[in-house]
């Protein structure tokens, strides 16, 4: 990846995450929790989960608050994204949970009140699709 593409994505991500942001200073709510691909690959301009999923959704979700932004993964597909996706350049700290786990709502509760988060459908907090979806329509420049 050349470096003007990196800051071309990094501009994109940081617009984004700002839109999310003011969305969750509007509602009080305490982040925005994206579990399907689509959302995770919007959020982060473009990473895609290489694995092929089963109806039980993405192997990396996203959670961004208002002072963060983490994608939440197995151990297993830490080192993949960390290696291939610079998530650090992009504004998003990887957080690990066990493979064995099955799940990664334990995570999420170290980092925010998962009660009041927006989700995209799924996971904890208050299914918020539609309003999320709408911070989807807006293009960016990218």
């Amino acid at each position: 990846m050349t470096t003007s593409a990196t800051q071309s994505r990094t501009e994109e991500v940081t617009e984004k995450l700002d839109r999310v942001r003011a969305h969750l200073a509007d509602t009080g709510a305490s982040g925005a929790l994206f579990t399907h691909q689509l959302y995770v690959s919007w959020i982060t301009a473009g990473m895609e989960d290489l694995i092929i999923r089963g109806a039980d959704g993405s192997f990396v979700w996203a959670l961004v608050t208002p002072d963060g932004a983490y994608l939440v993964t197995s151990n297993i597909e830490a080192a993949r994204i960390n290696g291939e996706e610079g998530p650090g350049e992009l504004g998003f700290e990887v957080v690990e949970v066990p493979w064995y786990e099955g799940h990664f709502q334990s995570a999420i509760g170290g980092i925010c009140d998962a009660d009041m988060l927006l989700n995209d459908g799924d996971g904890p907090g208050r299914e918020a699709a539609f309003d999320l979806q709408k911070l989807r329509m807006s293009l960016t420049a990218g």
